[in-house]
């Protein structure tokens, strides 16, 4: 069967934390567009020998992917 949420890459893993923030690092309300931020065990703690580009991504503990995305009301 085919997925319903065609746009959708899913929901996230249990052991990752996603969010959408603002320009500003303001967490987005449900169905706002932004980029998409992780947090996670499983997610780098910098870059190697390139502290200025570790220093831009990874933000008051949160990877900063430069992507955008949005949460739809069921969590996808």
């Amino acid at each position: 069967m085919g997925s319903q949420k065609i746009e959708s890459v899913g929901r996230p893993a249990p052991w990752i934390e996603v969010k959408i923030f603002d320009d500003n690092d303001n967490e987005m309300p449900t169905g706002q567009a932004g980029e998409v931020v992780v947090r996670s065990w499983v997610v780098t703690d910098g870059y190697y020998k390139d502290p200025e580009l570790t220093k831009n991504t990874l933000r008051n503990g949160w990877f900063h992917t430069g992507d955008l995305g949005k949460f739809d009301q069921e969590g996808y």
